[in-house]
């Protein structure tokens, strides 16, 4: 009887095991073939998609007490504590 159990357990356990390798077989090739298929979507966006961006000129700028606060009314400033 207990040597039945054992043999049971210990397929059982070899199932298991067969199971999680497939399993890690199969989510390293599908990994693979993802990262193939973005590799090659990245390389054709990159050919295919070169825009010309705007020149971006910069400019300093110098606030002024008239520039802060202007436009607010100072009577309707609500403080939040």
């Amino acid at each position: 009887m207990l040597d039945k159990k054992t043999k049971q357990e210990s397929y059982e356990r070899e199932e298991r095991m067969q199971f999680g390798i497939k399993l890690h077989e199969t989510k390293l090739k599908l990994h693979e073939e993802l990262r193939n298929k973005n590799t090659t979507s990245e390389t054709a966006i990159t050919q295919t998609a070169h825009a010309k961006l705007p020149k971006l000129n910069s400019m300093e700028v110098t606030p002024t007490g008239r520039d802060f606060g202007a436009s607010i009314p100072k009577t309707r400033v609500a403080y939040h504590w």
